[in-house]
Formats: C-alpha cells, sequence, structure tokens
C-alpha cells in the first residue's frame, strides 16, 4: 500500500527568508528609475574618471623615463593630452548627471544644494 508523506510546516526563519526573497523584504519605498539609472551613469562615470586619470599618470611616467626618446615623449604627449580631454569630458557629464538627478529629485540647481546632497552638509 501506498502512503502519503506530507511536508513539515515552515519555520519561523525559514519563512522570513523566503518572504524577504518574494517581495517581502523591508527596501524601503520604491525608487524612481531615474534615479536607479542616474547613480549607475555616476558610477560608470566615476571608474571612467580614475582611468583617465591613471592615464595621465602613465603618460607622465612615459615621458619622464623616456630618456631623449623622441618616439616615446611623442607618445607621452598624445596620452597627457587624450587623457586630459577625457578627463574634461568625462567631469562635464558628471556635473550633467547630478543636476539632472537634483532636478529628478525636485532640488532646485545650485552649488549650495550639491554639497547638502552629495555630502550632507
Amino acid at each position: 500500500m501506498v502512503g502519503f508523506a506530507y511536508a513539515q510546516g515552515v519555520g519561523s526563519e525559514i519563512g522570513r527568508q523566503l518572504g524577504a526573497t518574494a517581495g517581502g523584504a523591508a527596501l524601503g519605498p520604491p525608487t524612481d528609475p531615474r534615479l536607479i539609472i542616474a547613480s549607475i551613469i555616476r558610477v560608470a562615470l566615476s571608474l571612467i574618471g580614475t582611468v583617465m586619470l591613471v592615464l595621465n599618470l602613465y603618460g607622465g611616467y612615459l615621458w619622464m623615463t623616456a630618456g631623449g626618446n623622441d618616439e616615446q615623449i611623442t607618445k607621452a604627449k598624445t596620452t597627457i593630452r587624450n587623457a586630459t580631454i577625457g578627463l574634461v569630458i568625462v567631469l562635464s557629464a558628471y556635473s550633467i548627471t547630478i543636476a539632472v538627478a537634483n532636478l529628478a529629485q525636485g532640488y532646485p540647481l545650485g552649488p549650495s544644494t550639491f554639497f547638502q546632497i552629495q555630502f550632507g552638509g
């Protein structure tokens, strides 16, 4: 004869974890998708800005170790120029992203607002 197996009741800890994965986690109110996108752009621009800074340092290293080699000096100058232009573009894009994020949150534009939001001042 075949018997039936009954599952045990869900324990409180397991039930809490299942509830959290099913959307019951207390993550706060939903976030505006525009702000999520702005945060992703900020992180990406920060990483790109770091790469540009490293390229500037690399170009300076090439120049300092050139030892009179004109080809290496030219390469160093090109690297520094391109990295500086890239850094200016990234910083401009970063400031535009901050301004758009502030407008999306309903804050007025201005330097005092930037410092209040970014640095908690």
